[in-house]
């Protein structure tokens, strides 16, 4: 028979427990700007201007390939054309897909960054989080002609977690640091 035990955390406790979980929460606060600052610095690469011709060639997606080998911190990382089509993937599963009615590709078509919410599931490890940056013209810069999608690796990001230590013990079964959204629903 299951009994449930309710423990109170002390004071003293709770103060290591709180530097451990903030520094945590401080490195996987890095871990996602640097993401995305590789996400802007990639969508400015001279490649990306293929997706004006939806990457015919194959050349986006051979670039993504080697971006994403060189950055486990992404598990996917895929290109949209003008129109919400994938046209480059780092998994051909995801090529031809119609990404036009979601949320990212309308903040990067206005020429916005967009970081995708933290969301809850029964299964945190399906869960997607993105980010995205527009791909704009060589030839104009005022003009977005697609879309660098990176999909976050959410093994990463629990391994990182994993790593903190509750009341001085490793997370195991008894002890559990859960990663929640805001009111803002980021983390």
């Amino acid at each position: 028979r299951a009994t449930t035990e309710i423990y109170t955390i002390s004071l003293r406790a709770a103060l290591p427990f709180s530097l451990a979980t903030r520094e945590a929460l401080d490195g996987l606060d890095r871990q996602f700007s640097e993401g995305l600052v590789d996400l802007r610095t990639w969508s400015q690469l001279r490649i990306m201007q293929d997706v004006l011709i939806d990457d015919e060639d194959g050349e986006i997606s051979s670039e993504l390939i080697k971006l994403r080998g060189q950055y486990p911190f992404y598990l996917d990382l895929l290109v949209i054309n003008q129109k919400g089509a994938v046209v480059a993937s780092t998994q051909d599963k995801d090529k031809g897909r119609d990404l036009s009615d979601t949320d990212l590709f309308v903040a990067t078509r206005s020429g916005q960054i967009f970081e995708g919410r933290a969301t809850f599931a029964k299964d945190p490890s399906n869960v997607p989080m993105v980010l995205a940056s527009p791909v704009v013209a060589g030839y104009d810069r005022a003009i977005v002609i697609g879309t660098l999608v990176g999909i976050i690796d959410w093994e990463r990001v629990g391994e990182t977690l994993a790593a903190v230590s509750i009341a001085g013990a490793r997370q195991d079964e008894n002890h559990v640091l859960i990663l929640t959204a805001g009111v803002d629903h980021r983390i």
